[in-house]
Formats: structure tokens, C-alpha cells, sequence
């Protein structure tokens, strides 16, 4: 076996089964896995820091930086103790050796067999599939603790999937993702992932009728680049300035579900700080006994993920992340990366109004920052 591979193996194998455990936290059979997951995430984290240390033989410059980075962004998530997000950091950085294509297939493949494998339990009745009722509005969950979730891990395949795909996929297969994206749309009522769902497809559609339509379209890659600060900035403004006396702002509150009203009083109520702020959010989440967290409490979620994670994790970590984002948007737009460019750039719009977005499991597409520690000549993002 050649050295390559074997290094690679020593992270995808680890990589594979962490992530394929991880989509478990947010269904049902977490419970019944939750201190073996708890002892596996460690054994896996530590086989890829043992094949990071076998591999590098020596750091440079910039590879202490980004450990620093990594260091500091894992560290404010654990004070939180949301580990899945502190490891997607160190994740990403160890990543940066391994081809990305062959990444997004092992996520991929771990991913979709993962949610596979809740909504058949779902299915079987050997989970709960927690349906909730609301006016004319019926929502599964699907096996998952929350109605949003089956969606916004599908919309992750589907951007996967288009991406390892992008120069052979069919019409059968852009017809196949669609109508996924239907079937969960008709059971869970999940709009706003489903509407973007069909962006990225539509866009792929156009991409294989007309291969090069945005690849000299320059003040459109300009504007792609700067889609997170773009978005950062709006919701900033949006949702503090929120006032339901103005027509079209109650009538997009209206449309977004409250999702204005709830960021607006928690900007008023919390703010944020340099650091992170220890805020409850209370929401329509279940627990494992197929309880909404909410009850007994006032709901208060903020679903706009700048917001929600520029209020937990404080205005430095969001700098960080910010600086991080906006660099790999212009050197994949440097590289001819047009694909990852535009996916990035749906993720970024669809952060405004969902918070489900920065762990690999719900946006693969995080660990293209890794490679942001590489000298340029080695930085392809292949």
C-alpha cells in the first residue's frame, strides 16, 4: 500500500466513523449510545492526532498559527461543551493533507447511511417519529429531535453529492435529488432548507447545460466572496432594527416563522461581548424522552446562525471565523473553485435563517478552510 493512502486511511477511517456516530446526536438513538459515542469520539480523535504527528515531520509558520487558531476556536466551543463543533475545528485543520474529494465521499457515504439508518428506525417504530400538529400544518421529525434536521443534513448530500458529481451528473440524478428533497419537504414542512435545496440543484442543472456560465462572470465571483460578510452584516442590521409598525418587516417576520421578532429581542436582551456569553436557548427541540425543551420555559431560539453563534461564541471567535471564510471564498475563486464557491455562498444565505450549518455533518464544506494552512503552491483544494 502505497504511503499516500495509508495516510489518508489513518484520517477517513477515523473521520468516517465519527461523523457516522455524530448525526446520531440529533435523533432518538443517541440515547442509547451516548456513553459509547462519548469514548469512540475520543479513540478517533486520537488515531487522527497520531497519524497528524506521524505524517508532519515538521511544522512551519504557518502551521502553528493555524493550530493556534484551531486551539482557540475549540476551546470557546468547549465551554459550551459542544464538542462536536470542537471537533469539527480539529477536524478541519488535520484534513488539510487529505484530498478533498476523497473527504466529501467518506462524509458522504457516513452521512447519508447515518440518516438512513434513523428514518428507517423511525419507520419501524423502533424509535420515536415525533409528529407535531399545528393549525393545517403536520410536521414528522422523522427519528430526529427536531423537524428542521432530516432537511438540512439532505441539503449537505445533496450539495456533496452535486459536488463529487459536478462533471458527470445526469438529469436522473439532479430528478432523483429532487424529489428527496420533496418527500422530506411533504413530511416535515421544512420550507426554507427545501427551497434551498432546489437553488443548488437548479444550479447544477444550468452548470451541466451551460458548463462555464459563471466563469467569467467576475463582479458575480467578487460579490460570491464576500457572501458571509455580506450576510453577517445584513442580519446584524435586520434583525436589531426589527420593528413590527413597519409593513414589510412584520410581513418577513411573518414569512420567516418569528424569526426576526426572537433575534431582535435576543440582541436587545443579551447583545454580545468580545467573548462568549452563556445564553439558554430554549426552542421547538425535543429531549430523548420526545419532550420540546420548551416547555415550561419562554421560547427564545434564534434560528439566524450569525447571530446565534456571534452571541454564544462572543465578537472574537466571529472575527476568526469571518477572516477564515471570506479568505477561502476569494482562493477559491483564485483556484477556478467556482463549484465549492457557490455552494459556500448558499450556505452562507442559508445561515440567515438556520443555525444548522457549522458542524461537518450539516456543511461538509467547513473543512475547505483547512487547507487555508498550506503553503500557496500546495493549496489546490482538489
Amino acid at each position: 500500500m502505497r504511503k499516500e493512502t495509508r495516510n489518508d486511511l489513518w484520517f477517513l477511517i477515523p473521520f468516517a466513523i465519527w461523523t457516522y456516530f455524530s448525526v446520531y446526536r440529533w435523533s432518538f438513538l443517541h440515547e442509547r449510545i451516548v456513553g459509547f459515542y462519548t469514548i469512540l469520539s475520543v479513540l478517533c480523535m486520537a488515531a487522527i492526532a497520531i497519524r497528524e504527528l506521524q505524517y508532519v515531520k515538521e511544522y512551519t509558520k504557518r502551521d502553528y498559527i493555524a493550530i493556534l487558531i484551531t486551539l482557540f476556536m475549540m476551546y470557546m466551543a468547549m465551554r459550551f461543551t459542544d464538542t462536536t463543533v470542537a471537533y469539527s475545528c480539529f477536524l478541519t485543520f488535520c484534513a488539510r493533507h487529505t484530498k478533498f474529494d476523497k473527504i466529501l465521499k467518506v462524509c458522504l457515504a457516513a452521512v447519508a447511511l447515518s440518516m438512513a439508518t434513523t428514518l428507517a428506525a423511525a419507520y419501524m417504530g423502533v424509535i420515536l417519529d415525533y409528529i407535531m400538529i399545528d393549525d393545517d400544518r403536520t410536521r414528522h421529525y422523522l427519528g430526529f429531535t427536531g423537524a428542521l434536521v432530516a432537511s438540512a443534513i439532505y441539503f449537505n448530500c445533496a450539495a456533496m453529492w452535486c459536488y463529487v458529481r459536478a462533471k458527470k451528473i445526469t438529469w436522473i440524478e439532479l430528478i432523483l435529488l429532487a424529489a428527496g428533497a420533496y418527500g422530506l419537504y411533504a413530511l416535515t414542512d421544512s420550507r426554507l432548507s427545501f427551497g434551498f435545496t432546489c437553488v443548488l440543484l437548479v444550479y447544477f442543472a444550468v452548470r451541466k447545460h451551460k458548463p462555464s456560465f459563471l466563469s467569467k462572470a467576475k463582479k458575480i465571483q467578487i460579490a460570491m466572496v464576500f457572501s458571509f460578510l455580506f450576510c453577517l452584516g445584513l442580519s446584524l442590521v435586520l434583525n436589531w432594527n426589527y420593528d413590527p409598525q413597519i409593513a414589510w418587516m412584520y410581513k418577513l417576520n411573518g414569512i420567516l416563522e418569528g424569526r426576526l421578532q426572537f433575534a431582535h429581542d435576543s440582541l436587545h436582551t443579551y447583545g454580545f461581548h468580545l467573548l462568549d456569553n452563556q445564553i439558554e436557548y430554549y426552542g421547538n427541540a425535543l429531549d430523548y424522552n420526545g419532550i420540546p425543551s420548551n416547555v415550561g420555559k419562554v421560547y427564545n431560539y434564534v434560528d439566524c446562525f450569525y447571530i446565534q453563534y456571534l452571541q454564544k461564541y462572543g465578537i472574537l471567535f466571529f472575527t476568526v471565523l469571518s477572516a477564515l471564510t471570506t479568505w477561502l471564498a476569494n482562493e477559491l475563486r483564485t483556484h477556478k473553485k467556482i463549484d465549492a464557491l457557490v455552494i459556500l455562498t448558499i450556505f452562507a444565505v442559508h445561515g440567515l435563517i438556520d443555525d444548522l450549518m457549522f458542524t461537518l455533518y450539516f456543511n461538509a464544506f467547513w473543512m475547505l478552510t483547512g487547507y487555508l494552512a498550506l503553503p500557496k503552491k500546495q493549496r489546490k483544494f482538489d
